[in-house]
């Protein structure tokens, strides 16, 4: 909790978090609160909620990197992961929900060759068809970066993600699976 408060300026007034507020302004959604900003309220009123050690490493590095992520399950997983505007034929089934969402034609998505694992743009979410569990042997972190950051700055993150979870997992790999968009 006080690293959350202690560092809100700092996270605010971030290039990443300046960029994604950016990325969701010229997407039409100059408002959104990103998943970022959900957790930094979240921790903020009720302190830090401990889910299992993977995906709370994953939580502390999205707030202190100040970047909306993706977390997956890796062995869901079908095919190549590819990072497209919608074009408003695509659906999502947002993390802990039983009913699908179109998603809106324009807004930012990667998706496998089956489903949709996250959507940018009116909502912030992933998909509950690929979220990590207590079962899961093998994760895709998703560092999608934005104008304001590098590919760098994006490595540096799953690589902190990498280096908390060693704490916990120490037989754990890193392997680096890298893509620049321009």
């Amino acid at each position: 909790l006080d690293v959350v408060n202690n560092n809100r300026e700092t996270i605010y007034n971030g290039e990443c978090y300046k960029g994604f507020k950016l990325l969701f302004s010229n997407l039409g959604y100059p408002n959104q609160i990103t998943a970022c900003d959900r957790l930094i309220n979240y921790y903020s009123k009720k302190g830090f909620k401990a889910i299992n050690n993977i995906v709370d490493c994953y939580n502390i590095c999205s707030v202190l990197f100040s970047s909306p992520m993706g977390l997956h399950d890796a062995s869901k997983i079908n095919g190549d992961i590819t990072v497209k505007i919608a074009n408003g034929n695509e659906e999502i089934l947002p993390m802990f929900k039983t009913t699908r969402k179109k998603i809106l034609p324009g807004d930012l998505v990667y998706v496998d060759s089956e489903n949709c694992l996250c959507w940018m743009g009116k909502e912030d979410l992933d998909s509950d068809e690929y979220k990590v569990t207590d079962e899961t042997t093998s994760i895709f972190i998703m560092a999608i970066g934005n104008e304001k950051t590098t590919s760098e700055y994006n490595l540096r993150i799953c690589e902190k993600i990498y280096e908390l979870i060693k704490m916990s997992c120490p037989d754990a790999i890193f392997q680096v699976n890298s893509t620049i968009l321009e």
